[in-house]
């Protein structure tokens, strides 16, 4: 069978792999065979790209070695799965010699839904400067109300509103126009499927850079002869709606107020422990082997406080990992944890690569 030839870029290190080249009928999703625990998937070869040519290798070797009986190393990630699918299952089956092993810590319930409703269907983009939306469940609490008022989600008899009286296309237009700040690619890209068309803040990872990043777009610039442009102004005349949760930090909402720049905080979810937790994790080390669970991953300070009471069951030589210096922060000052890993952005490919530096 011919053989086709790729060049894998690593700093200091090339190597040139080669690998069958699948028949026509199959080419649509190129890809290698890698073994889990639920039998054998297929991860895209391009996923590999950004991985040394020795990670590659081990992680093979490791794959191989959990085939013939050995227990399958794990990584328990301390988040409820998402679905269909998760991209931090997809990142960890594909680049680490690990399986993720999902444990939900915390739920989350929808409230003040009529209150943001009644935002959307007057107007936002003449009441608000911008939106600051950081979290997947604030994402999604706005794209419901959205729904809601385009009639794609109607109650049983709606009032007639400012959407119905203006035109739907015109106010949606206008909605999916407005300035949105995020924190982090993975809520970026979910607010462009909402049809969002400017955002700011994938790339920030925090909400004290994310704050910063705020604080620069209204600060006065100083022209060459010391004069400020007269296009800039800081505070804006509008405030900027924040859609959080109840457990929200506060350090976006101080380090605004410090620059006098206005802000309205709308609480669009609650988060309270998952029912479910201490059983998952019982479950979890019941059907575990001595070593095979090497890595706890942390998602957030108060899933970190609730994990963190129940973790004593786990072996003692645990490597812990953060999804980003937040945590990080939280689990040093409050538990005396060091972790071994923090993510240096809030996304999985992000994570692994942390990850495979200590494999």
């Amino acid at each position: 069978m011919p053989t086709g030839l790729f060049l894998l870029r690593w700093p200091l290190l090339s190597v040139s792999l080669s690998i069958s080249i699948l028949p026509r009928r199959r080419q649509q999703n190129p890809g290698v065979s890698l073994w889990s625990r639920s039998g054998w998937t297929n991860c895209n070869y391009n996923h590999f790209l950004h991985a040394g040519a020795s990670q590659i290798q081990n992680f093979t070797v490791n794959r191989r070695k959990g085939r013939k009986g050995r227990a399958m190393p794990r990584a328990i990630l301390l988040k409820t799965k998402s679905s269909p699918i998760d991209p931090y299952d997809t990142a960890f089956r594909c680049k680490t010699p690990f399986i993720p092993v999902f444990i939900p810590v915390l739920q989350h319930a929808r409230v003040n839904t009529q209150e943001l409703r009644n935002i959307l269907e007057h107007e936002p983009d003449k009441q608000y400067t911008a939106l600051i939306v950081t979290s997947q469940r604030a994402v999604e609490a706005l794209g419901d109300a959205m729904a809601h008022l385009s009639g794609n989600n109607p109650p049983p008899a709606r009032p007639r509103t400012r959407w119905s009286e203006r035109g739907l296309v015109e106010q949606l237009r206008e909605l999916r126009g407005m300035m949105v700040y995020t924190v982090g690619p993975a809520t970026a890209i979910a607010m462009t499927k909402l049809e969002f068309s400017t955002i700011c803040g994938a790339d920030t990872g925090n909400g004290m850079a994310l704050a910063n990043l705020i604080v620069q777009t209204f600060r006065r610039e100083p022209e060459e002869d010391g004069k400020e442009k007269e296009e800039a102004t800081l505070p804006p005349r509008l405030p900027l709606l924040f859609l959080v949760g109840d457990k929200r930090r506060d350090v976006i909402p101080k380090r605004l107020a410090g620059e006098g720049i206005p802000l309205e905080e709308l609480v669009v979810y609650e988060t309270t422990v998952a029912p479910t937790f201490e059983t998952d994790l019982d479950r979890v080390l019941a059907e575990s082997k001595d070593g095979d669970i090497e890595w706890v991953i942390f998602f957030s300070p108060m899933g970190a406080e609730i994990a963190l009471r129940q973790l004593d069951k786990l072996p003692r030589k645990v490597r812990v990992g953060t999804i980003g210096p937040t945590t990080a922060e939280y689990l040093r000052k409050e538990w005396g944890i060091t972790p071994d890993m923090v993510s240096k952005k809030p996304e999985p490919i992000s994570m692994v690569q942390g990850i495979l530096e200590h494999v």
